[in-house]
């Protein structure tokens, strides 16, 4: 079985890519990656051996993606189409069984390629809550390039084996947005049974500690 790994993200910055990547190794299942080209001989260096990499040249900074435009005599705002053909060609290269696929924004690749080869099954992993990224100009993305990535997610739920997510509440946000979905619950961290904490005051040389499990 060949399955083909897409993440927006360097890999070597991405834990739960890392995560999936282990888990489908553990298969021995063939396996390629695609990532942001980002510090790509520390990604390769992590990846198990016999384990194919290929790596987006487009810049991950605003200004690192407009110089690369204008060195390839390319319009900057179509570096999300530009990375989705990139990613697209990796895939027909692959002619992979299935697809694990990070976030939304290389789902014009997939959609694309799932087209053309109705065989090939998608596993969607929407680990972050896209909801205000998608609909808050204060993130300053353009309103076409919000809606469209609303629109392709919609289909990648929708034409997906089954999404992963890392809590309920979220899959019940996608729910609604693509009712007939399997879903999938994978936590950021273990999660046991909370303990209740006792009453009694905490001494000020004993502080309570609190663990934050999560990115800024």
């Amino acid at each position: 079985m060949k399955v083909v790994l897409l993440t927006d993200a360097p890999y070597c910055r991405d834990v739960r890519a890392q995560r999936t990547l282990s888990a489908l190794f553990d298969l021995n299942v063939s396996l390629t990656v695609f990532d942001q080209g980002f510090d790509i001989e520390t990604s390769r260096g992590m990846l198990p051996e016999g384990v194919k990499h290929f790596s987006s040249p487009i810049p991950s900074n605003k200004m690192g993606r407009f110089v690369w435009h204008m060195k390839n005599n390319l319009l900057p705002h179509m570096s999300l189409r530009t990375t989705n053909q990139l990613a697209y060609d990796v895939l027909c290269k692959s002619t992979p069984d299935a697809i694990h696929l990070v976030n939304p924004f290389l789902g014009d690749a997939v959609m694309r390629y799932l087209g053309e080869h109705i065989e090939c099954k998608l596993v969607y992993e929407a680990y972050e809550y896209w909801p205000e990224y998608l609909y808050d100009e204060e993130f300053g993305v353009r309103k076409a390039i919000r809606n469209h990535l609303a629109t392709t997610e919609k289909s990648l739920l929708e034409k997906s084996s089954v999404f992963i997510t890392v809590s309920e509440p979220i899959v019940e946000y996608y729910k609604r947005i693509a009712p007939l979905a399997k879903s999938a619950v994978i936590y950021n961290a273990n999660v046991k049974e909370s303990k209740s904490m006792s009453n009694s005051v905490a001494e000020v040389n004993n502080p309570p500690k609190v663990v934050f499990s999560g990115q800024f």
